[in-house]
């Protein structure tokens, strides 16, 4: 049987957002972005600008609405700097996902944090452009 190439290509799409403390209350999965059905999460950033200042800890994961920590497990919300996601390119189907944020806070409820979230993304069967064959 013959593999029936594909001419098309695509560029990456990233959808990117920004929290505040506030935003992310404790314990509870937030959806931070929408994508549409057949994405596959290629990679990702969570920027911790501003650090949290819980008493003991803010611990931050990325999921996708049914596994919390899909693309990403304690990451310290107390510490400024980025932390890169880890995509498992898991298709969305034909439904729309969507990617949440977690902070889980210890001690007394903090008010500092800011950060962004970033996710990078292609759609299955979308084609910007074909290449000469």
């Amino acid at each position: 049987m013959a593999i029936t190439k594909n001419p098309d290509r695509q560029w990456p799409l990233r959808a990117k957002v920004t929290f505040t403390q506030a935003d992310v209350p404790t314990g509870v999965d937030t959806d931070m972005i929408d994508l549409p059905g057949g994405a596959r999460v290629i990679g990702g950033q969570v920027g911790i600008v501003t650090p949290g200042d819980s008493v003991t800890s803010d611990t931050i994961t990325v999921g996708d609405g049914t596994t919390a920590n899909r693309y990403g497990a304690a990451i310290d919300g107390q510490a400024a700097g980025v932390s890169a996601l880890t995509p498992d390119e898991l298709a969305h189907a034909t439904g729309k996902g969507v990617v949440t944020l977690t902070n889980t806070q210890v001690g007394g409820e903090g008010t500092a944090m800011v950060g962004f979230l970033e996710v990078e993304y292609v759609i299955e069967g979308r084609g910007n452009e074909s290449q000469p064959v």
